[in-house]
């Protein structure tokens, strides 16, 4: 009787045994009842099929990161299941220890250049197999760590070139900041005196107010261009979203109506304040809108929807706008926050609104990103911290 009591088993990565399943590629059902019980006393968690076409196919059902096969197997051997897993398009590396009784060193050669990793020679000790698929797990350790590095070199070289980019555009910004500052001065006395003129109707005052507001904040934000290079934001304050969402729709309902866009807010109650600067938010908001709206355009029925809620409660609060539009092709969805990179006609867009948002939801902590719906259209996603020590994951969820 065989004693499958092997010292140390349950003490080196015994995480990393029930990490990795191991999937058994064995005709001989006494030595596949034998591996399947030997590893599964070390703490791997096993799946044993009778060969290689068995083989593949839990593999596609299931990804199996580790396999263990036999060489000599019908209907598929063990160097062409190698082959055919090194062929196929599978979520992972799967490392392969191939179980002979061959040992000559053409067959070996054969054996690796099929794909194999490792070979394990029958008859073999139990001490031995544990030996070489903690080798394994060295292996898938370490590519499991590199394709993390991969990922985090990825994002933080994406992170550097919007940077960059915002770096570039800020002396631009600069000089047109002093551009837009002298007519609108010119702009804000005339409405002054327009103002203080007494046959001026009720109506009329309340929009004379309405466009001294936005003169105000067209006079903030372009006081605020340099912003683009990476600056602070500035005037932060607690700020409830969901009543920015019903000034921002107040302020545009004239719009929407006229072209038609049927608006839906779907607001979550349990939003907290949050730090933000409310002029600067309110202009992303405003392009992002203005956007969908250009997007819809020709559409027979017009719908926009925003929405708050809380996706990370305590940690970063969501706004969703979304459009019915024709939604954004595939290619241009990187894009879509590059500097001067508009699909609008040259006299209808300048392509910055929207890279300028991107940068000021960056300095705000969140984030801000594009998808496709599943229907028509797209939806812009913007979140925020709640604490304004917190940055929002750089991974859209």
């Amino acid at each position: 009787m065989i004693n499958l009591n092997i010292p140390g088993c349950g003490m080196q990565a015994e995480s990393d045994f029930s990490r990795y399943p191991v999937l058994i590629a064995e005709d001989s059902k006494v030595s596949r009842i034998f591996l399947e019980n030997t590893l599964s006393q070390i703490g791997y968690r096993v799946t044993a099929v009778q060969n290689g076409v068995e083989a593949m196919a839990a593999i596609r059902q299931q990804f199996f990161p580790i396999l263990v096969t036999d060489w000599m197997m019908p209907e598929m051997d063990g160097p062409e299941l190698c082959r055919t897993i090194r062929k196929a398009n599978l979520p992972g590396y799967v490392y392969i220890l191939l179980l002979t009784a061959k040992e000559d060193t053409e067959d070996i050669v054969t054996g690796l250049e099929s794909g194999a990793d490792d070979f394990l020679k029958k008859p073999f000790m139990q001490p031995e197999l544990k030996a070489r698929l903690s080798t394994g797990i060295r292996i898938l350790n370490l590519e499991r760590n590199l394709k993390n590095t991969l990922q985090e070199l990825g994002t933080t070289r994406d992170m550097l070139v919007q940077s960059e980019k915002l770096a570039a555009i800020g002396q631009l910004a600069a000089g047109l900041a002093h551009e837009i500052l002298n007519p609108t001065n010119i702009i804000s006395m005339r409405l002054h005196l327009l103002k203080m003129t007494e046959a001026l109707s009720t109506p009329g005052q309340e929009a004379l107010s309405t466009c001294k507001e936005q003169l105000e904040r067209i006079v903030h934000i372009t006081k605020s261009l340099g912003k683009v290079s990476r600056k602070p934001c500035k005037s932060i304050a607690p700020t409830d979203i969901n009543d920015l969402v019903f000034h921002i729709l107040h302020l545009m309902g004239p719009q929407l109506n006229f072209e038609d866009i049927n608006t839906s807010t779907g607001l979550s109650n349990a939003l907290p304040l949050i730090s933000v600067d409310r002029d600067m938010f309110e202009e992303v908001v405003l392009n992002i809108i203005s956007n969908a709206s250009s997007a819809m355009a020709g559409q027979v029925r017009k719908e926009l929807v925003i929405e708050t809620d809380l996706p990370n409660p305590g940690t970063c609060i969501r706004i969703r706008i979304s459009d019915n539009g024709p939604g954004i092709n595939p290619d241009s969805l990187a894009k879509v926050f590059d500097p001067y990179y508009s699909t609008k006609p040259a006299d209808q867009g300048t392509g910055l609104g929207l890279f300028l948002s991107y940068g000021i939801i960056q300095e705000m902590g969140g984030r801000l990103w594009v998808e496709n719906n599943e229907g028509p259209g797209a939806s812009f996603y913007i979140e925020l911290p709640v604490d304004s020590d917190v940055i929002c994951d750089v991974n859209p969820t």
